[in-house]
């Protein structure tokens, strides 16, 4: 009487295994995936004639933004298809000497492997921010 219940508490434990390693591997990728993609935006601006003249880094939204999908769209990776993807710029006012800080958040739902019925889907969020250097 008592194997049998502690077969099931080792399945249900393989189970919660499992799952929390799938939620703890989509976190990984998302966050390799939104640091890659703000450290593409940060450096956007490098190319530009303002850089080259040495007038600073402009990082714009529409610039930023755009590199963040470049970046992301090349990794082809069918995880970030699906994924909420905010990206926001910040440039210090008060202290100009301090870079501009472009942050990139993505969230993702990751679905119970194991128990599917119990966890359907988790979401799961992963934030990146880097600083600009001109």
């Amino acid at each position: 009487m008592l194997f049998p219940a502690a077969i099931l508490i080792v399945v249900l434990l393989a189970g919660l295994t499992v799952d929390g390693t799938a939620r703890y591997l989509t976190h990984r990728t998302l966050a390799d995936a939104a640091q890659a993609a703000a450290n593409d935006a940060a450096g956007a601006g490098v190319q530009t004639d303002e850089f080259v003249a040495g007038d600073g880094v402009p990082l714009g939204q529409a610039t930023v933004e755009r590199a963040v999908r470049h970046s992301l769209a090349a990794r082809a990776d069918p995880m970030l298809q699906d994924a909420e993807i905010e990206v926001s710029i910040e440039h210090p006012a008060d202290d100009p000497d301090r870079p501009s800080e472009v942050r990139v958040r993505i969230t993702g739902r990751v679905r119970g492997v194991f128990f599917p019925l119990l966890s359907s889907r988790i979401s799961v969020t992963a934030v990146a921010t880097a600083f600009e250097r001109g």
